[in-house]
C-alpha cells in the first residue's frame, strides 16, 4: 500500500479496498482517531455512529492545569446547543471529527478556542495582554494558554450533507458531537502571564480571556456556524459544581502534603534521637512496636540471636511481656522452653 498514489484513478479503488479491508480487519476496534481523521475520506459513505467515542475525565488535567498556573485559571463548562462539526475540510473529501488520538474523546483544538475568542475581542490593551501581538521580545506574548476542550458529556451522531451535482443529489455522510454533549473549555496564564507581578493585572488578564470565552460560545464554534452548527450555552449550574470539586480536591491534597510532612518531620527526629540510643535500646523499641505474629517469629529464633538481644527479650518477659509469657508456658510450652533455657544461662530470673 504505501507503494500507490491515492490520486491515481487507477490504483485509487485498489487503495480504497485494501484500506476498507484493514477497517474491516479490526482497525474500526483501534483507536477512533484513526477512522474518523485519517481513514474517512475513504469510506465516508459508510459512516456510522462511533460508540466507542467516550466522553473525558477533566480531573487530572485540571489539577495539572492549576498546578503549572500557580491557580492562575479559569474553567468553563458549555453545552451544545446544535450539532457541532470540526476539521472539516472545505470540499468535505476529508471530512472528520477533532478527536484525541491518545484518549479517544472528541476535543476543539486550543488554536481554534484561541481564535474564536480572538475574534470576539475588542481590541485593546488587555486584547495584546491576552493574545499577543507581532513582535520578537517577551512583552509582545500573549499571557494566556487557550487548552483544547474536551467533550465531558455527551456522544458523537452522523449529520448529512446534500449537494447536487449535475442535476443530481449526492449525500455526503460526516460525524459531528451531538446536540446536548458538553465541553469543558479551560485557559490559564503561561510562563510571561505569571511573571507578572501585579494580582490584581493577572485577575483582570484572566477575566478578559474568559468574556472572550463567554461571546464566542453564542457566535458558534467550528464548522459551519452560519449554519447553525456548533452554538454553545455557558452552563454555569455544572461549572459552579466542578469547581466545588475542583476546590474540594485541592484542599484533601492540602491536608495530605501536610500530613506527609508532619509524618517526615516525626521520621526525622526519630532517626536524630535514635543516633544516640545503644543497639540495645533500638532493638528494645522496635520490639515493642512488633504485632504478635511478628513478635512471636522474634521469640521462636532467640536462640540464635545476639546476647543483647537475648537480655532484651529476657527484661521484656519480665516487665512489659510478662503476661504474654504466661500465657506461652501454658499455650506454647515449647517457646517458654526456649525462653527459659536462654534466661538460665543469661542468670536473668523470669
Amino acid at each position: 500500500m504505501e507503494n500507490i498514489n491515492k490520486n491515481d484513478q487507477a490504483t485509487k479503488g485498489a487503495y480504497q479496498k485494501d484500506v476498507n479491508d484493514l477497517i474491516k480487519s479490526g482497525l474500526s476496534n483501534s483507536n477512533v482517531s484513526l477512522r474518523f481523521d485519517k481513514f474517512s475520506r475513504y469510506v465516508r459513505n459508510e459512516c456510522q455512529a462511533r460508540p466507542d467515542v467516550k466522553p473525558f475525565n477533566p480531573d487530572n488535567f485540571i489539577e495539572l492545569i492549576r498546578d503549572f498556573s500557580n491557580n492562575n485559571f479559569f474553567v468553563l463548562c458549555a453545552e451544545l446547543k446544535s450539532n457541532m462539526a470540526i476539521n472539516l475540510a472545505t470540499n468535505f473529501e476529508n471530512n472528520g471529527i477533532s478527536i484525541d488520538r491518545i484518549l479517544g474523546c472528541p476535543i476543539i483544538p486550543g488554536s481554534a478556542i484561541k481564535g474564536v475568542c480572538s475574534h470576539a475581542s475588542d481590541k485593546g490593551e488587555l486584547y495584546n495582554d491576552v493574545f499577543g501581538v507581532n513582535g520578537a521580545d517577551s512583552e509582545s506574548e500573549g499571557k494566556v494558554n487557550f487548552y483544547d476542550a474536551y467533550m465531558v458529556q455527551g456522544e458523537c451522531d452522523i449529520d448529512i450533507l446534500a449537494p447536487h451535482k449535475n442535476n443530481k443529489v449526492i449525500p455526503i455522510n460526516f460525524p459531528v458531537v451531538k446536540k446536548g454533549s458538553r465541553f469543558l473549555f479551560i485557559a490559564s496564564l503561561n510562563y510571561y502571564g505569571k511573571k507578572i507581578e501585579s494580582q490584581e493585572k493577572r485577575e483582570k488578564i484572566l477575566q478578559h480571556a474568559k468574556n472572550c470565552m463567554l461571546s464566542a460560545f453564542k457566535n458558534g464554534i467550528g464548522a459551519k456556524v452560519s449554519s447553525g452548527y456548533g452554538w454553545f450555552e455557558y452552563d454555569e449550574a455544572w461549572t459552579d459544581a466542578l469547581i466545588s470539586k475542583i476546590k474540594e480536591k485541592a484542599a484533601i491534597k492540602a491536608r495530605k502534603l501536610e500530613e506527609e510532612a508532619a509524618e517526615k518531620a516525626r521520621e526525622i527526629e526519630r532517626q536524630r534521637r535514635r543516633a544516640n540510643m545503644s543497639e540495645a535500646d533500638i532493638y528494645k523499641e522496635d520490639v515493642l512496636a512488633f504485632d504478635d505474629p511478628t513478635f512471636a517469629d522474634q521469640v521462636k529464633d532467640i536462640e540464635n540471636l545476639p546476647e543483647y538481644k537475648q537480655r532484651v527479650l529476657c527484661e521484656l518477659f519480665n516487665n512489659e511481656k510478662k503476661d504474654k509469657l504466661k500465657n506461652w508456658k501454658k499455650k506454647k510450652p515449647n517457646i517458654y522452653e526456649k525462653i527459659a533455657a536462654v534466661a538460665q544461662k543469661l542468670q536473668i530470673q523470669i
